[in-house]
This record gives structure tokens, sequence and C-alpha cells, in this order.
């Protein structure tokens, strides 16, 4: 399964490929924008992505509005939220696009766990 791991912080997402190590089930793309995230979406690489997970605060295109786009244009695939603010801080309305909404307090281990447990139902 692929799952597209959006965040604008270069040294979350290395130290998130470092745990996705150990999952080798699934096929990891790294982006470090929503821009990017919506690139890869629309290319070869991007088809069957499974599952999206990006940060909530990124420049120039948050994962709010990421998610209201990947919605718009791939309804079908489902968006995990991530953040390192306190989650009582979003309102329904924010996160009526996403799936699951997850702290970042978790760790990259507790998210990986998170996708795991998606998938396995």
């Amino acid at each position: 399964m692929k799952v597209l791991i959006v965040d604008d912080n270069p040294q979350f997402l290395k130290l998130f490929e470092l745990y996705a190590e150990d999952y080798p089930q699934f096929a990891f793309f790294y982006r470090e924008s929503g821009e990017e995230g919506l690139k890869i979406l629309d290319s070869e690489k991007g088809r069957d992505i499974s599952l999206i997970v990006t940060d909530i605060r990124m420049p120039t295109l948050s994962g709010i509005d990421l998610s209201r786009i990947v919605k718009e244009k791939y309804p079908k695939i489902p968006i995990m939220l991530i953040t390192g603010l306190e989650l009582s801080y979003f309102s329904e309305e924010d996160l009526m696009f996403s799936t699951k909404l997850l702290s970042k307090d978790i760790g990259c281990e507790g998210i990986l766990k998170e996708i795991k447990v998606f998938f396995d139902g």
C-alpha cells in the first residue's frame, strides 16, 4: 500500500523514514509541502495512493486546505491530519475532510501504528 506523508519539517520526515523501515508492507512517499503532495498525486508515482498523512500547519497550503483539495479531486483517498498543536484548537469544520486527527506527541512510531491499524481494520 502506498502512503503519502506531507510535512514541511524535513527533520520530521527523516525521522519518520527511519521508523518506517520497520513497516516494509507500506511504500512511503515523502513531500515537504502541500503543493508537492498534490504534484505526486497527479503523477504516475501517485497512482494508487492508499492514504495521505499530512501536517496541518504548513506555509502556503495547509494540511486542512490540502485535504479539501484532495477530497474534491480524489474523493476516495483517506486523509490523516497530524499536528503538534493542541487537538482542541481545531473545529469540526476544519476536520470534516479528514479520516482522523493525530497529535505528533505520539511520535513517529505512534503515527505508524495508527497507519497500520487503519489498514488492518
